[in-house]
């Protein structure tokens, strides 16, 4: 008796059943092969209840193989589907049509988006100044702090001389979400000569 089957499948798994006749409890090996011939292999060994009640097998016999990540690319490919018969150790393709399907590449993942933020000194006299510097990685843009704030660039520095202790942020954006980074310049009292 040759394998006997059946096969579906959607963009992200096949799925179905196949056993061989002859050898009823055994859960035999499936193939789906698109139009180059590239062959993906597969053994029908998840528990198909259905199946087993209808044609009166005992074992394992449901098929369930992912679809092949490297043919999601957004063109058209056929599948056939088959069996190896556990005798002859031959593919016997499934009494059903060729499906085609299209599936697309997954969709990316954004990457993170990082932010640094640092004065340098951190700590200053009253009347003297500091410089801001900031770095991000995978952002759009960045938002500076009401207290020296509005859109800065995605990097930089900035000169400032804040006349009490305070902390500064800035908020950085792109397609993998946001980050913000925090610095705090300490500004000391000069002491007056008496």
């Amino acid at each position: 008796h040759n394998p006997l089957g059946y096969m579906d499948g959607n963009c992200s798994s096949f799925w179905g059943w196949a056993y061989d006749a002859d050898t009823p409890a055994t859960s035999i090996i499936t193939r789906i092969e698109d139009e180059k011939g590239n062959i993906y292999s597969s053994v029908a060994n998840a528990r198909h209840a259905s199946i087993n009640t209808s044609r009166n097998l005992t074992g394992n016999h449901g098929i369930y193989m992912p679809f092949p990540t490297i043919l999601k690319d957004g063109l058209p490919h056929t599948f056939r589907a088959y069996g190896v018969d556990t005798t002859t150790n031959t593919r016997v393709a499934f009494e059903q049509p060729a499906k085609t399907m299209t599936c697309n590449p997954p969709t990316p993942i954004a990457a993170v988006v990082t932010a640094s933020l640092s004065a340098s000194p951190a700590t200053i006299m009253s009347g003297q100044s500091t410089t801001l510097s900031w770095t991000s990685t995978n952002a759009t843009s960045c938002t500076a702090s009401e207290v020296w704030g509005g859109t800065k660039t995605t990097s930089g520095s900035q000169l400032i001389s804040p006349t009490e202790t305070t902390t500064y942020a800035i908020t950085c954006t792109g397609a993998g979400g946001s980050a913000r980074a925090n610095a705090t310049v300490t500004v000391g009292i000069s002491q007056q000569p008496s």
